[in-house]
């Protein structure tokens, strides 16, 4: 398993997980292509570039795994969705 740390953002706004494409392509994460449509908080639609599976290890040690939808609408960013927050 590949591993690297980057900073995500609660978004309470978001029921899903939402990673940045730059992100998945610079460590090599495989992804998977998805025909689920993704739209912004002013509601335009976002590229959608697949699904990625990966682990998030808060810094308490505790740790999820969590389908993260990759899109390159956004640079650089993780935002973690209410609904994987809540798990």
């Amino acid at each position: 398993m590949k591993h690297f740390k980057i900073m995500a953002l609660p978004d309470t706004g978001s029921s899903k997980s939402i990673i940045s494409y730059d992100y998945i392509r610079e460590n090599g994460f495989p992804d998977t292509t998805t025909n689920q449509r993704l739209f912004n908080a002013r509601n335009y639609p976002m590229k959608c570039e697949g699904i990625a599976q990966l682990e998030i290890i808060h810094s308490s040690g505790k740790s999820i795994m969590v389908d993260v939808i990759i899109t390159s609408s956004m640079k650089r960013e993780f935002l973690i969705g209410i609904d994987d927050l809540k798990t």
